[in-house]
């Protein structure tokens, strides 16, 4: 878990070669013990690394199915939910929306079976990206609109941080910065 929590932190800081040794150190030793679940969390952090840091979107496609099948064999779901999303947000950027809508419709079975609303919440905000992407404006805003007291209701300031981002997106879309602002 160190190796992890440092990985992170080594991103967080710009500093993604010691980031990238870290995460890879944790899934090679969780691999070894057979524990599917860390070694998920690793690998999903890799596939973050290469896609949200380093935009090697190549790489962190492959290490978002490999955390996703290991998600899947230990059945962690909330985790594969979380794995689903970020991949859609992947392919979103590569202009592959069906393969986000994809990825979002089956983050948002399991979110809906296991009755997570950090997950919910999460998926709503990327789905509103996508439907922003779309030129779905109207889709958006109603989607941010009917989250937005759950989210403040959850006092996650991260979802919070998240859902302001994509309000500001979506203004931009409309070509309003000063609301965006």
């Amino acid at each position: 878990i160190l190796l992890l929590s440092c990985g992170s932190v080594y991103r967080a800081l710009g500093n993604y070669e010691a980031a990238e040794k870290s995460y890879l150190a944790a899934e090679k030793i969780w691999r070894k013990d057979g524990n599917l679940s860390w070694q998920s969390a690793a690998l999903n952090n890799l596939a973050l690394l290469y896609h949200e840091a380093l935009g090697e979107y190549e790489k962190a496609n492959i290490f978002y199915k490999d955390a996703l099948a290991c998600a899947r064999r230990c059945r962690y779901m909330a985790s594969e939910a979380m794995i689903e999303i970020g991949l859609g947000e992947l392919y979103m950027e590569l202009g592959e929306t069906d393969g986000a809508r994809q990825s979002f419709e089956q983050a948002e079975a399991i979110a809906r079976k296991i009755e997570d609303r950090f997950v919910g919440h999460y998926l709503v905000i990327a789905q509103a990206a996508l439907s922003t992407l779309l030129g779905n404006i109207e889709q958006a805003r109603q989607m941010l609109a009917q989250a937005r007291p759950a989210i403040e209701a959850s006092q996650s300031q991260y979802l919070l941080g998240l859902w302001l981002l994509q309000s500001g997106r979506l203004e931009l879309a409309q070509g309003e910065a000063r609301a965006a602002a």
